[in-house]
């Protein structure tokens, strides 16, 4: 009967006699090959050898137990060595308490690489000699007799060798006490283990991690430690190598024994995208809408879990951060279908429409049915608004996507003018929903002829056009989600202030743009969906809020019920919400007054924390900050003015000297303050499609987009040097 043992040998016991008389190290692999997992053929040596040369020799020296060792050793195993391929070996411990859940024995033991199948016998030796060793005597504190198994396996040219965690075993923020990590150099996975070299890392989650790579070795790694954790029901961590043709192989797998959880909240792997003011409730229809619906909207191969979090300050100032690697996953896997999969924008769009007409038609009278219960009745609001935060945002994906399609083919014609030439062309005569709501009041208004002094002095017919108007744009006045809309009297009013201006626009110039980049009918399909794309987000995507609007009855009954206000609901959360309206019993904790509110969603549950510490990207120290100039040449100096509503502009004095507004991002309420007040318009956020960059380039006011940190590197009363060439700011 052999001494050196296959898995096919051992698949008759169990885990606990694996443990004893192989070792941990040994029962993690035959767990792996079980599983049918990329894992090494092995020649496992039993631990009741080593317990039998040590019974029989119990107090020799170190030189004495390595020549003894020897002897013995190659007494049991000559014959079975020398029938072994004449190759290299790696030669690893395997103890009963290896790789357990409670002790790792991490680099205690020794183990030896590339040895030649004439060197197998000292190295098994000097793995036995390592249980003596001032390590493993420190680590066992003395308590513990020692069983050695060892593990004998064939080595591999490696390409990389590293090591993968299914969870963060020292995550430094919230984020990374989830995140699967992997850790790879092109050397051995030892010197990676005991901190020898820095490897490359790579830390998120399972799809995080999935979508950006394109190493098939990632994605195979990746569905091993997973199927693991599923087999056993506990984190595990493995060791790895990919050899030269880039096939993975396990090398080792086991339970990671000890696990902390960070309560730091660090945003330096996000980048902030779209600033506006919302309460904890919104934030959180928001989150869980885009977290559990936008992958199914765009159909996209992976969830979006983490896509954004929301930070809010302790003024009630809501900043919305988005993961880097999954909006640019998010915009490549978009951009792949648009190019290669036949119907697919087809079928985004028509699910788009289909969802707005859900928006304007549902019955919202519904929610203040008083025959049913209104906790009943505020679960199927939430029901229903929750989905449509992920209809809010899918024309920003869809814009992006196709942009970069478009752009990369335009480049191609005109590498120098492509970006500025997309700009135009897909912008030109497209309205947003302000100017949508002029022209409805400009056709009453041409129907009416004369205005009536008076609301009430209105014919029916022209009352009944009005209130259509009201609810289809009244939530335009919304800058808080707890307003209310524009009234039918307020729309009345607009009327009499009403001065209709000529748009001038240049199709001649359109056109040959067109006939300059659209060359194919592929790439004029395309742009032609991007077009509709940038009509749906100026024109449509704020409709959403008409659907919160709407519902204000619910709302004033819910306050009402619970003695709140409507600000309060607003700052509360869907749980709070519903078991208030269970109970009936004590008060609603808000958030409006906690600092540092954090919401988030990670694996199926939103969370809402607070009083957490918040770690901030770092502001780039230089004085110069760069952006994208949208509108506008050569050079002014203005001083900033920041403002993130437009309300914040309402008591703006008049300046002796010029100002730039400073922003995340604009609205079109901005717009008249930017005319009356400013000569120029800084955001954080933003591309050269951006609401900001449309206004610009509409009122032709200079203006640059997209700098990132500009609200929190400069000061209101700042001077600057704002070069529109370059696209640079800088303090004067």
């Amino acid at each position: 009967m052999n001494v050196l043992k296959t898995y096919d040998d051992l698949e008759e016991l169990s885990a606990s006699q694996i443990r004893k008389f192989y070792g941990g190290k040994a029962l993690g692999l035959l767990e792996a090959h079980r599983l049918s997992l990329c894992v090494l053929p092995v020649h496992l040596l039993g631990t009741d050898h080593y317990e039998a040369f040590t019974t029989a020799h119990p107090h020799l020296s170190h030189a004495e137990f390595k020549s003894q060792s020897c002897a013995f050793l190659k007494s049991l195993l000559y014959k079975e060595i020398e029938k072994l391929p004449s190759s290299l070996y790696a030669v690893r411990s395997s103890s009963q308490y290896e790789d357990s859940s409670a002790h790792s024995f991490a680099g205690i033991f020794e183990s030896r690489l590339n040895i030649s199948k004439e060197k197998l016998i000292e190295a098994i030796a000097e793995v036995w000699d390592s249980c003596f060793s001032l390590r493993a005597s420190s680590y066992t504190k003395g308590e513990t007799t020692l069983r050695m198994g060892v593990i004998l396996q064939p080595m591999i040219e490696a390409k990389y060798s590293g090591v993968c965690f299914s969870r963060h075993p020292s995550p430094s923020n919230v984020f990374e006490n989830q995140h699967i990590v992997i850790e790879f150099a092109p050397v051995s996975g030892e010197q990676i283990v005991q901190g020898e070299i820095t490897p490359f890392r790579l830390s998120g989650h399972y799809e995080d991690l999935s979508s950006v790579s394109d190493a098939p070795w990632i994605n195979l790694l990746l569905k091993s430690i997973m199927a693991l954790k599923s087999a056993h029901r506990h984190e595990v961590d493995i060791e790895f190598v990919v050899d030269e043709q880039e096939r993975f192989w396990l090398l080792q797998q086991r339970p990671i024994s000890q696990l902390t959880a960070s309560h730091a909240l660090d945003l330096s792997d996000y980048q902030r995208k779209y600033k506006r003011s919302l309460h904890s409730l919104d934030i959180e229809l928001l989150i869980d809408g885009c977290s559990q619906f936008l992958s199914a909207y765009l159909e996209l191969p992976f969830q979006l879990e983490r896509w954004m979090v929301m930070i809010s300050a302790a003024d009630g100032q809501q900043e919305l951060w988005v993961h880097k690697l999954i909006d640019q996953a998010c915009i490549y896997k978009i951009a792949l279908k648009a190019l290669s999969e036949e119907g697919y924008l087809d079928r985004i769009e028509e699910r788009y429409l289909d969802h707005h007409q859900k928006i304007l038609n549902y019955p919202y009278q519904a929610f203040s049915d008083p025959k049913l219960p209104t906790s009943r009745r505020f679960f199927q609001w939430t029901e229903f608004l929750t989905p449509l935060w992920a209809h809010y945002y899918v024309p920003m994906f869809m814009i992006d996507a196709l942009y970069q399609v478009l752009q990369a083919e335009m480049r191609s014609v005109d590498p120098d003018y492509a970006d500025a030439d997309l700009f135009e062309m897909g912008t030109f005569g497209i309205s947003s929903l302000a100017d949508l709501l002029e022209s409805e009041l400009i056709k009453i208004k041409h129907k009416m002829g004369v205005l009536p002094n008076s609301f009430s002095e209105l014919s029916s017919i022209h009352k009944e056009a009005i209130q259509e108007t009201a609810e289809k744009y009244g939530f335009l006045k919304c800058h808080q989600i707890f307003q209310r809309g524009y009234t039918t009297e307020e729309i009345f009013g607009m009327l009499k202030e009403l001065a209709p201006a000529e748009k001038k626009s240049d199709e001649s110039h359109y056109r040959k743009l067109c006939s300059k980049y659209l060359q194919t009918d592929q790439m004029r399909a395309l742009f032609e969906k991007f077009r509709r794309w940038m009509r749906f987000r100026n024109q449509e995507m704020e409709f959403v809020i008409s659907a919160v609007v709407r519902s204000r009855p619910l709302h004033d009954e819910i306050c009402t019920l619970l003695c709140i206000s409507i600000e309060e609901f607003w700052n509360s959360s869907k749980e709070l919400l519903a078991k208030a309206l269970k109970t009936r019993q004590g008060t609603i904790a808000t958030s409006h007054s906690i600092k540092n509110l954090a919401i988030f969603r990670s694996y199926g549950k939103t969370r809402l924390l607070s009083n957490v510490k918040i770690q901030f990207p770092g502001v780039d120290s230089g004085k110069e900050l760069k952006g994208k100039t949208v509108f506008g040449q050569g050079q002014i100096a203005a001083r900033v003015k920041i403002a993130f509503k437009p309300q914040d502009l309402d008591k703006l004095p008049p300046s002796k000297e010029p100002l730039v507004l400073v922003t995340g991002m604009t609205t079109p309420d901005f717009i008249p303050y930017l005319q009356k007040h400013f000569v120029a318009l800084i955001t954080d956020e933003g591309g050269i499609l951006c609401h900001a960059a449309i206004v610009a380039r509409e009122i032709r006011i200079p203006c640059i987009v997209g700098t990132g940190i500009a609200t929190e590197k400069f000061k209101d009363g700042m001077l600057l040097k704002i070069d529109f060439d370059r696209g640079e700011v800088e303090e004067k």
